[in-house]
């Protein structure tokens, strides 16, 4: 049940978040929790124990960013090489990304968790946790803030948006995307959605006077060189691309399917 907790909490924040950022989080919360285990049963009944767990963390973080198109680059990087080199190609939206990869992570978290359990199971059965561990632990984040309130509806809101902005097609049943409604569909895209809610947080006011629920001093966290890194491999695919450039590097490689093997 611990291991299943951990991997389905991380796998779910991995679909939102960086794999990375989602394990830094999640490490300290396993740490915690595996301390407790070793006063109830000494270090040496969940050694072994300990390192599933850490792995069940790690491969969850992995496994969960397949599910949508923001859970990690890679899926992003390629939806937009995809766009380029085929323009004439039906969208990959995030709603028909999500009903193709959701159910391969549901089987792979479910394989991972199964092999982690069987290969780290400890020495002998653990007690349960006294529930007072977990309700203390609980206590001492405080209640939810009015600014945590705002960014979480937001983000539901968000969620909403992006996977409904397109008809989903699932075979028996097919969801109409609210961006049928307009009178230029082809206008709005899971970008200009993302950016329309980024916009809102600038816009909403916190429970501090005079203040948003983000500021441009935020704002400067952000990594932008990640993100001009990115912006700058998408130009230089369709300078590629555009240019012909790509097309006669293709045709140059093409004659090396005449060369022998022994060659």
């Amino acid at each position: 049940m611990i291991l299943t907790g951990f991997m389905i909490s991380s796998a779910f924040l991995s679909m939102w978040m960086s794999n990375t950022a989602t394990a830094m989080m999640m490490l300290p919360i396993a740490f915690s929790v595996n301390l407790a285990l070793e006063e109830v049963h000494g270090r040496n009944t969940i050694n072994s124990f300990s390192i599933g767990l850490l792995l069940a963390i790690a491969y969850s973080c992995s496994i969960g960013g397949i599910a949508t198109l923001v859970g990690t680059p890679p899926n992003l990087i390629f939806i937009r090489i995809f766009e380029i080199i085929f323009p004439d190609a039906p969208e990959i939206s995030f709603g028909q990304w999500l009903t193709f990869a959701l159910p391969i992570v549901f089987f792979m978290l479910l394989f991972t968790l199964l092999f982690l359990y069987f290969t780290f199971r400890p020495k002998s059965d653990l007690k349960k946790l006294d529930a007072s561990f977990f309700n203390d632990k609980y206590k001492e984040l405080g209640k939810v803030t009015l600014e945590e309130k705002r960014v979480l509806i937001l983000f539901i809101l968000l969620v909403i948006l992006w996977v409904f902005r397109k008809n989903i097609d699932l075979g028996f049943i097919t969801t109409p995307g609210w961006s049928s409604i307009f009178k230029h569909p082809e206008f709005i895209n899971d970008g200009t959605v993302a950016i329309f809610m980024a916009s809102l947080l600038f816009i909403i006011p916190s429970s501090k006077k005079n203040k948003t629920l983000v500021n441009w001093k935020i704002t400067k966290k952000i990594p932008w060189h990640i993100i001009f890194l990115f912006g700058g491999g998408f130009a230089l695919a369709k300078g590629f691309q555009d240019s012909g450039l790509s097309v006669y590097i293709g045709n140059k490689l093409a004659s090396a399917g005449s060369i022998s093997s022994s060659s």
